[in-house]
């Protein structure tokens, strides 16, 4: 005779979750990577621009994060402490005001290639991995930013909140960039 299976206990941590699961976590923007006492929430912002230059240009701006204080309004300083500041393994020191207060965090490029930068930022509780993805396009290039940001338990529940301003605010970053680029 087969056992049933309880279906009303925890999960295992080690065993592979259903699909469907999958797909609802997908579909929330939630991912379930560590037992329920360990649970992050991941909020996934992703916006693009056209910009009338070549994608060599842009690849080459956006990769270097110590350009992002030009076109990133919330960053206050940015250093590069290890690196070349391009390369993967290269890691930053920022100074960033996110809201009311002054926030100081650390940056590592965990990717580059030529039309792909890949960054982790950790300021306090708070990770997020945000892409550069540059490809030609009619007129120039299409410019990506897709911005995972993490959320610890108990910061889950202001994900509803945050979610529309990391948006706005992206929205905002990338028509700057999209200015500074094309303005010259």
């Amino acid at each position: 005779m087969a056992m049933a299976r309880n279906t009303h206990r925890a999960p295992d941590s080690s065993a592979r979750p259903s699909d469907a699961s999958v797909r609802w976590c997908r579909e929330i923007g939630a991912v379930r990577s560590r037992p329920s006492h360990h649970r992050e929430d991941i909020m996934k912002v992703q916006v693009s621009t056209m910009i009338a230059r070549p994608p060599s240009e842009v690849a080459a701006f956006t990769s270097d994060a110590r350009n992002e204080g030009r076109w990133h309004t919330d960053i206050l300083e940015m250093e590069v402490t290890s690196g070349d500041g391009v390369s993967a393994g290269t890691t930053y020191h920022v100074r960033t005001r996110p809201g009311m207060g002054v926030s100081e965090g650390t940056g590592t490029v965990l990717e580059h290639e030529s039309d792909r930068t890949v960054f982790e930022w950790r300021l306090g509780d708070l990770t997020s991995v945000i892409t550069h993805a540059v490809t030609a396009d009619v007129g120039g290039t299409r410019f990506v930013r897709t911005v995972d940001l993490r959320f610890p338990q108990p910061m889950r529940l202001a994900s509803p909140i945050i979610r529309p301003m990391v948006r706005k605010g992206n929205t905002r970053f990338v028509a700057n960039l999209k200015r500074i680029l094309e303005d010259g």
